[in-house]
């Protein structure tokens, strides 16, 4: 039920039907070899643990579509092509819908309806601005973790920002994934930083005796 509401919510059924090219002939049309070389360096380590993505001798089903949802996105998001992070968001997505067709324009009606348009470009630059909105708000209510950072020589985007590319995947619990989604679905990127300054406000007292960098990373990834 889950993924048919974020198939809904999302706008990808509308983008479906009103789309000109179907996903069957997006993914018949070549792709650019930069993108194949991007894509495959991902897929191994893309929920690598998951019985269904594991590959062996023969490749794992999910990869398979995974990896033909990246390719047919590269087709219709000629301004990203392939951008680290939309792996994850993809394989979660066939992950809940089970259906690759349905992961494939939901993917996209995130990319295109829920965050700004450069959100997932090369520079990330729709990731980047929230960013600094969360920096600016973390300098404002938790300004001794920040000066703790500064006096480390440590910016907070080099530990948040994983959080905003891959939509909290690997940050939080697959249930915690799931309902912060929900919100998304909802909000969009509006969402992302609500949830970024909750974690850090749960995580202060443990951030704020971290002494390096190790310390910092490993808190951050398990607050």
């Amino acid at each position: 039920m889950r993924g048919d509401v974020w198939y809904y919510l999302s706008g990808a059924a509308e983008m479906r039907a009103e789309s000109a090219t179907t996903y069957a002939e997006l993914c018949a049309l070549e792709v650019d070899s930069d993108v194949k070389r991007m894509v495959d360096l991902d897929l191994p380590r893309t929920f690598a643990n998951n019985p269904l993505f594991t590959q062996t001798d023969k490749e794992a089903p999910y990869v398979t579509m995974l990896r033909s949802i990246l390719y047919a996105t590269s087709q219709t998001r000629r301004d990203i092509k392939y951008c680290q992070g939309l792996n994850y968001i993809a394989a979660l997505l066939l992950l809940v819908q089970n259906d690759e067709e349905r992961a494939f324009w939901t993917l996209n009606a995130i990319m295109d309806h829920l965050f700004p348009k450069d959100y997932f470009n090369e520079q990330l630059t729709g990731a980047r601005v929230d960013q600094m909105v969360l920096e600016m708000l973390v300098t404002k209510q938790n300004p001794e973790l920040k000066e703790k950072l500064q006096s480390a020589g440590f910016q907070l985007v080099v530990f948040t920002l994983p959080w905003f590319i891959c939509l909290f995947i690997n940050t939080l619990p697959f249930i915690s994934v799931m309902r912060v989604w929900d919100v998304i679905m909802f909000e969009g990127d509006k969402a992302l930083i609500r949830i970024a300054l909750a974690l850090i406000s749960i995580g202060e007292k443990d951030l704020m005796i971290c002494s390096d960098f190790s310390e910092f990373s490993n808190t951050f990834k398990y607050i």
